[in-house]
């Protein structure tokens, strides 16, 4: 069974492709340019573009499941017409493709901004609608449109499931995301601080020069900070 998924370079496709290999899974990457998050792994690397459905359809030859994760993700509108392309654009040519291809299962990963923000309180589930008006952020309305084509794809016979996750973190986010930038950054302050606090300090601990911070300093020997593990490729992967 050939899987295929789209937005494989990214976060969560490079997770998602590492789980499919590990299952046994033959699996078919759909790629641009960036290839770090699949590099020296075991699979078929097509050049293709949410945006040319001729890739698309080239791509999707033989495929039986399709995860559709490509998207942009952006927190300052959509000043240049991207998000829409490649969030709503984007998806209605792979729906297509998808329907051309005859595949069994189409999974979309949207997000959990695609639902309403009111009421605010209370959980957000599957049952709220999807967001709309005027006042909603370019990516969040996008990724609700999405969602739309993929329900056109179902009432013309399409076999989908919607996925809605929140904020992502964990391995192999190697470009980095914006949950990657925010934890590098707090490493990078941390880091400054605890730089500048030593050199006021003298090299020295307020503990004194000696004594009871060499054997603190033994006990931490063998601990990881786990902002540091990030950074340097336990959480995040190789960061370069």
């Amino acid at each position: 069974m050939t899987v295929v998924v789209s937005g494989a370079s990214g976060h969560v496709g490079g997770n998602l492709i590492r789980e499919l290999l590990r299952q046994g899974r033959r699996v078919r990457a759909i790629v641009r340019e960036d290839i770090r998050a699949v590099d020296g792994l075991d699979l078929e690397l097509v050049r293709a573009d949410v945006l040319d459905r001729q890739s698309l359809d080239a791509a999707l030859v033989g495929a039986e499941v399709v995860y559709h994760l490509a998207a942009r993700i952006s927190v300052i509108g959509d000043p240049d017409g991207s998000v829409y392309r490649t969030n709503v654009l984007g998806t209605r040519n792979m729906v297509s493709a998808a329907l051309e291809a005859g595949v069994s299962r189409f999974v979309h990963f949207s997000s959990i901004h695609a639902f309403s923000r009111y009421p605010k309180q209370g959980m957000i589930d599957e049952s709220r609608p999807l967001t709309e008006g005027k006042d909603v952020p370019a990516y969040d309305k996008t990724k609700a449109q999405g969602e739309r084509e993929v329900a056109r794809g179902v009432a013309d016979g399409l076999d989908a499931v919607i996925i809605n996750p929140t904020a992502v973190i964990g391995p192999h986010d190697y470009k980095p995301s914006h949950m990657g930038q925010f934890f590098l950054h707090v490493l990078s302050r941390a880091a400054s601080r605890a730089v500048a606090r030593r050199i006021r300090l003298g090299g020295r601990s307020r503990r004194g020069p000696r004594g009871a911070d060499r054997g603190k300093g033994r006990e931490n020997r063998g601990k990881i900070h786990p902002l540091r593990t990030m950074a340097h490729g336990g959480a995040f992967g190789k960061i370069g």
